[in-house]
């Protein structure tokens, strides 16, 4: 299986020097380099454009999940148009909830008309604005996420300017319908406002630790202290044993003296004891 063959893939890795992991990405580079015109196991198929391929950089610090709905999500309103309701759509939010029997589930939110409306006029989030959403379906969910044991690595692209650019979809949520007791599907009558506010201290850090691990300053930050310790350990044992050495040869040199003054004033006792 693919999970099998990536959990190999990793473990031989762990038996790689920094050097020969250098040198297989530098030789990947190289390869990525090569042109290529033709696809390699279909001969009718060639190319028609070429992209260069980047990461988000702009947005890696922001974490992404990929949700999967069991239906189509969007409300069927025949008052809506088909672009009307993908822009609705657009904006819904997902929240998780808990209900009377202590139970979590997840709440589908849609934007009110005035909620559009607001956000039809504003180009940014106002933080002054309060912005209400009516919670339309719910749903239970089951959510994995890369820390989790078998979780493959998946990325998504977007096209931005004149490049693609990937990114990370660290977490999975899939959800189901959630049929309330008595085999009803109506959902509670919940309203949900939202408000904006500055990133918090906790959330700022983890977004400068998620754009530092794209760009591999932690890494090469830890690979050069350990480098920069290893110097000056190898630099300390060295000035401790020279230090050492001559510690040892001032300590000779001291008792070899304190033997010749203990000498003559032994000489000194016995002679004015004669």
């Amino acid at each position: 299986s693919s999970s099998a063959k990536e959990k190999l893939r990793e473990e031989s890795l762990k038996y790689l020097t920094k050097d020969r992991l250098l040198q297989m990405i530098e030789e990947g580079f190289e390869t990525a380099k090569a042109p290529l015109e033709k696809h390699y196991s279909k001969p009718s198929v060639v190319k028609v454009e070429e992209w260069p391929l980047f990461p988000d950089f702009e947005n890696w610090k922001y974490p992404f999940a990929q949700v999967i709905f069991d239906d189509d999500p969007s409300r069927k309103d025949p008052t809506l148009t088909t672009q009307e309701q993908m822009e609705e759509m657009s904006e819904a939010v997902i929240k998780a909830l808990i209900d009377a029997d202590n139970k979590e589930y997840i709440g589908y939110f849609l934007p009110t008309a005035e909620t559009r409306a607001k956000r039809a006029r504003e180009e940014q989030d106002d933080p002054d604005e309060s912005y209400d959403f009516k919670l339309i379906r719910e749903y239970n969910w089951n959510r994995k996420d890369k820390t989790m044991s078998g979780f493959e690595e998946n990325y998504f692209l977007s096209v931005k300017d004149d490049s693609i650019v990937y990114n990370e979809l660290e977490t999975r949520v899939r959800l189901s319908k959630r049929r309330a007791a008595g085999g009803g599907a109506k959902p509670a009558n919940l309203r949900l406002i939202q408000r904006y506010r500055p990133f918090l201290e906790a959330e700022e850090k983890l977004q400068r630790k998620r754009l530092k691990a794209l760009e591999n300053e932690e890494e090469l930050e830890t690979v050069n202290e350990e480098e920069n310790e290893d110097e000056i350990v190898e630099h300390d044992e060295e000035e401790d044993q020279e230090q050492e050495d001559e510690e040892e040869h001032d300590e000779q040199q001291h008792q070899d003296e304190e033997n010749g003054e203990d000498e003559e004033e032994e000489v000194e006792d016995e002679q004015s004891n004669d």
